[in-house]
This record gives C-alpha cells, structure tokens and sequence, in this order.
C-alpha cells in the first residue's frame, strides 16, 4: 500500500523548484563564460584581453609562425627564435610576395618544405607579411 502512496504522491515544492532553479543557474552560467571567452563588455563590444600592440594581420602571421614550428629552424627577432637551421629571417632581402612563394612551394634541395598542402593560402600571406614586416626597433 505504501508503494501505490508513493506514486501518487505529487513531488515536494523543493523538487518543483530545483529543476527551473537549476536550469536558470545553469544558462546564465554558461552565458556569462561565453560573453567572457569571448571578451565581450557589458556594452557589447569586444575588448581586448591581451596587450598585444601587433595589427590584427600581424598577429595572425605570428600565429602561423609559432603553430607551424618556424622558429624551430629560423631566427627571427620577432618572433623571438633562435634556430640555427634554416636561414636568419632577420636578414632576409626577399620580397613579401618571395617568401610566400618559399613558404608555399618550399625550396627543393633544402629542408624547407612546401607548406601549400597544409596552410591556406590566407595563411601564408599571413606569415610572409609577419617575416617581411620590418623589426621593431627595440628601446
């Protein structure tokens, strides 16, 4: 007889609240790590989260630089490198245009390889403007 009591039952208020109690808790909390991931103010533009004084096109060749590994066998200043392997990018005399051309089709008889199949051609160009840029002057 207990059992067919239990069933009929209806649920205490606790359990009737905790479940829309807990749903709003739990989308305002995702929310609220969506609008900070995404470094969103309160008015609704986006806020930079780094001090990062790079242009955007710069920072995305910075990016490609330090993902694919370049400074593992190039040196270059600003991307703060030391590779001893390939060539110093320091000191390259190529055009922005070249050295997308090295990067994409790499340079036969070299280790540097062509990165056409595994970098978009936005990519790049991203990482030639990045080498081709010239160094800041350090103070």
């Amino acid at each position: 007889m207990s059992d067919e009591r239990a069933a009929s039952t209806p649920p205490s208020l606790w359990l009737t609240l905790a479940m829309p109690v807990s749903l709003v808790i739990t989308v305002f909390a995702l929310g609220f790590g969506l609008l900070v991931a995404l470094g969103l103010d309160e008015g609704g533009a986006s806020t930079s989260t780094t001090t990062e004084t790079q242009p955007p096109a710069t920072a995305a060749g910075a990016a490609v630089f330090a993902s694919t590994g370049c400074g593992g066998c190039h040196t270059l200043s600003a991307a703060g490198s030391t590779g001893s392997f390939g060539p110093n990018l320091d000191e390259t005399t190529l055009s922005q245009g070249e050295i997308a051309s090295v990067v994409s089709n790499g340079r036969p008889g070299t280790a540097m390889q062509a990165y056409s199949g595994s970098l978009s051609p936005e990519q790049i160009d991203a990482v030639a403007a990045y080498v081709s840029a010239p160094a800041a002057p350090s103070g």
